[in-house]
């Protein structure tokens, strides 16, 4: 099971971005330093050169249980700001949140469960004698498909898996819409006050 995280500068200003760009490197290295794998999936791009308005990177949910506890939550960068430098705000804000990533659009059979049972006709006659309907079981999901026209089972498991994959991928395309959402959501919302994490100055350095 993967996870996603989101780091974003919300609506904040050009300060909040080179930020978050800090907090995405600093993730990684720590990431790196604990092995823990990081896919960085998409980045939003800020107003200045390398600095991000938000992205997203995908972790292995197990390895990363606890790492993930000591980033989800606000971060607070204390430094002057490198674009406006007679600003007198010190405080600037990035948002990290964490979410269980949709299940990839690709079937492991290993999940997949297969059950065989003679086929009906019209009034609940049986079309054979043999066992040849097949049911497919996705049971990480619970969805379902089943096949028994077919005097063939192995017409009818092909036709089973084929109706389970489509049926399969309408529940990723709905899943991803919903993700997506949320993540813009995340984006725009960003709750200040209380940090998980402070660091000071132009060096990004955490404050203990």
């Amino acid at each position: 099971m993967k996870k996603y995280l989101t780091i974003t500068s919300g609506r904040g200003p050009a300060e909040c971005q080179w930020a978050a760009a800090r907090v995405r490197d600093r993730l990684v290295k720590e990431a790196g330093e604990r092995r823990i794998p990081v896919e960085i999936r998409e980045s939003i791009p800020g107003d200045n050169l390398g600095d991000i308005r938000s992205c997203l990177l995908i972790l292995d949910k197990e390895k990363a249980r606890d790492f993930l506890k000591s980033w989800e939550g606000t971060v607070l960068w204390i430094g002057q700001s490198p674009y406006r430098p007679q600003h007198k705000r010190k405080n600037w804000y990035v948002g990290v949140t964490a979410g269980d990533a949709p299940p990839g659009r690709d079937i492991s059979m290993e999940d997949v469960r297969v059950d065989v049972m003679r086929a009906k006709g019209p009034g609940g006659q049986h079309v054979n004698k043999t066992s040849s309907a097949v049911r497919m079981v996705h049971e990480p999901t619970g969805i379902s498909a089943m096949a028994g026209n077919r005097r063939s089972q192995a017409r009818n498991r092909r036709e089973a898996e084929k109706m389970l994959e489509q049926r399969l991928s309408e529940q990723q395309t709905q899943a991803e819409k919903q993700d997506e959402t949320a993540r813009w959501t995340n984006h725009n919302q960003l709750e200040r006050g209380n940090p998980v994490r402070t660091f000071e100055g132009k060096k990004f350095r955490e404050r203990k």
